[in-house]
């Protein structure tokens, strides 16, 4: 009976380790959850307050958006992938810089 009774209790220590160990895991799961969260807000509060400032407004328009400034035009060059002739490309030169000369 006494034996019985060990393998009861012994059975019963395991099975609390083990409860244990799992709400240890999942404490460890949902702190690393909450810390990301942590930084993922200050990033957010961050871009709010750089959108408040409106240089920065502005700078993030003109780079992320492609929105010209009041006054500004936008230049897009794109390469070609076929190797074209030097009269082509010299062409292509007057242009640009023609537009730079109004």
């Amino acid at each position: 009976m006494l034996f019985i009774l060990a393998l009861f209790i012994l059975f019963e220590a395991g099975r609390m380790s083990w409860r244990a160990w799992e709400a240890r895991e999942a404490r460890l799961k949902k702190e690393a959850e909450f810390q990301a969260l942590v930084a993922k807000k200050q990033e957010l509060e961050k871009k709010i307050e750089n959108l408040n400032d409106p240089e920065r407004a502005e700078y993030q328009a003109k780079e992320e958006l492609g929105i010209p400034g009041e006054g500004e035009e936008v230049i897009v060059i794109v390469e070609s992938k076929n190797p074209t002739s030097t009269r082509t490309v010299a062409a292509s030169s007057n242009k640009f810089l023609e537009f730079f000369r109004k």
